[in-house]
């Protein structure tokens, strides 16, 4: 099942609310439920508070708040910010702020918010949340636009930052907002959700902003033709795919109303998102896979089917292009993970998340305005896998051939806690001979990612094969190096390591019978690399890890 919520919100100007009540009366003729989140300013504007309480009397409307529209007269009068975002407002002020919110809310409409929203919300700020507002259990936490060109894309003036996390709703840690949390304890007890659904694809590729689960950004990209646009639900249709592989998927189809009112500073043409918009609508109607609820429902859902500690899967094709290039992500409270089988399944993203480091943003924090979670792998952001991946070569005939040179295909399948992901035979020449081999990954809760590799045919091959595993890391947000002064590197038989003290972890690649190697970062190089040499035969499959573990202190 395909869980799906209708978000819109109310906002101050009478374009707006012209535009919001036309998105009310599409859902509501089509008897879809909707959420429709509350902004500062519209909570203070006559006319925005009389069109909610028209909507709140329909009993598929949910109302909620959005931390959103404090760069208003009142809020500056008041707590004299300059910071339009909210992420980046002081501590002090964002409480002071939420809590004028929700006591104008419960005031204006009689009954506290059921949800909330915002483009960042860190690990404090939920943490307060959930203390003070127990009956706030649901929230948009994150917005997932990541991309190499995402910052240079938006003439490097829209500051959220918060690469890293979950693409689908979690249970948020109570160290770090990005990370899912291991289970109950550590879990902050809100339902956090993305903002939007956005193109696995272009989130590894470029900027995933544009192509995302909302039909503005459709064509702010100039990827339709009016108002039509078969890349759009080719997208939406992928996303119903995921259930597949989940058990259940969700998207976030939240379109606020400026992108549907003229003069939206983005939008140039309201009148085909408009379009889009109903289009939509109607796509959801005719599926029998698609659970449209609001908010709070599906925080319920997600409550009762989903506990604390559960990997997530997906399975992404390029949808945009219409090309054979395939992409599996993984993510576990212990990392998040990317492969791209467009170059043979290397491993092209990795965040580890056994250290819990911090990642709360604002004026007081060590982190400022860069809630992004570190990469030890980001081919995007570090000139490519060759620099910064997990790549694989296989050698024998006193040759070599890479792997990550063929693109393949490949399928998930998932097998009660686990899941496989097993690549289409490859084929390779070395020398005189040839040999044909399949690589599959064994991903679960547990901080290792297993790669089993097996030989099914060989030709003149004479002499030893082995596997070449090379293991390219940084540390990093940007595409700048930063400092590796601090890591340390270790072999011991059969593996390597790497012990990371900015991310307060370790790295571990090892292998059944595997010669272990290092290479240090230099300046010029700012890479370290683990790499392993495992000898492979006929007649048996070999295994090489790939741990994860949080770093003890001396």
């Amino acid at each position: 099942m395909l869980y799906t919520n209708i978000i819109h919100r109310l906002d101050a100007k009478a374009e707006s609310l012209a535009s919001l009540r036309f998105q009310w009366q599409a859902a509501l003729t089509r008897g879809l439920p909707a959420t429709t989140l509350c902004s500062y300013a519209s909570l203070w504007e006559e006319n925005a508070v009389s069109l909610a309480r028209e909507m709140s009397a329909d009993n598929n409307q949910e109302l909620g708040l959005h931390l959103h529209a404090f760069n208003c007269p009142r809020f500056h009068e008041k707590y004299h910010a300059a910071d339009p975002g909210f992420w980046l407002l002081p501590r002090a002020t964002q409480f002071a702020a939420i809590q004028e919110m929700v006591e104008r809310f419960t005031a204006v409409f009689g009954h506290p918010p059921a949800s909330i929203g915002g483009y960042i919300m860190d690990a404090t700020l939920l943490r307060h949340l959930n203390e003070t507002y127990p009956f706030i259990r649901t929230a948009i936490t994150s917005c997932f636009e990541e991309g190499a060109r995402m910052y240079q894309g938006n003439n490097r003036n829209w500051m959220l930052f918060s690469d890293g996390g979950p693409w689908a709703p979690h249970w948020p840690s109570r160290a770090n907002a990005l990370i899912p949390a291991k289970d109950a304890e550590e879990a902050v007890d809100i339902v956090a959700l993305p903002h939007l659904n956005r193109d696995m694809m272009m989130a590894l590729l470029s900027r995933d902003d544009l192509f995302a689960s909302h039909p503005g950004n459709i064509v702010r990209a100039r990827i339709n033709q009016g108002k039509d646009c078969p890349y759009y639900f080719r997208f939406l249709d992928a996303w119903r795919r995921q259930a597949q592989h989940n058990g259940w998927s969700y998207l976030s189809f939240f379109i606020s109303s400026p992108w549907l009112s003229a003069g939206h500073w983005i939008s140039d043409h309201p009148e085909y998102t408009r379009d889009m918009y109903l289009d939509s609508l109607d796509w959801m109607r005719v599926h029998d896979d698609i659970s449209v609820c609001t908010l709070s429902q599906f925080g319920e859902f997600f409550r009762q089917e989903v506990p604390p500690g559960t990997p997530h899967i997906c399975h992404w094709r390029d949808e945009l292009r219409q090309s054979k290039r395939e992409f599996v992500w993984f993510i576990t409270p212990h990392y998040r993970a990317a492969f791209d089988f467009g170059l043979g399944g290397t491993l092209v993203d990795f965040r580890p998340y056994a250290g819990r480091i911090d990642g709360d943003v604002g004026p007081e924090t060590a982190c400022q305005w860069n809630g992004s979670h570190p990469f030890v792998i980001s081919a995007g952001l570090r000139g490519g896998y060759w620099n910064n991946g997990w790549s694989v070569e296989i050698e024998a005939n006193g040759a070599r051939a890479a792997l990550h040179n063929d693109r393949v295909r490949c399928r998930v399948e998932r097998d009660g806690d686990f899941w496989r992901v097993i690549a289409d035979p490859q084929t390779v020449r070395l020398g005189d001979g040839t040999l044909t081999l399949r690589q599959t990954w064994i991903l679960d809760q547990s901080p290792k990612i297993r790669v089993l590799r097996e030989i099914l045919s060989k030709g003149n091959i004479n002499g030893p094969v082995h596997i070449l595993d090379q293991f390219h890391g940084s540390i990093g947000t940007t595409e700048y190096p930063e400092d590796l002064r601090s890591i340390r590197l270790h072999t011991r038989p059969g593996a390597a390591e790497a012990d990371l003290p900015p991310l307060r972890a370790r790295l571990e690649l090892c292998g059944e019978d595997s010669e272990a190697s290092l290479t240090a970062p230099t300046l010029f190089k700012p890479r370290f690399t683990l790499a392993l040499r495992t000898p492979l035969s006929t007649s048996k499959p070999v295994t090489v890890c790939l741990t994860t573990s949080p770093l003890t202190p001396n």
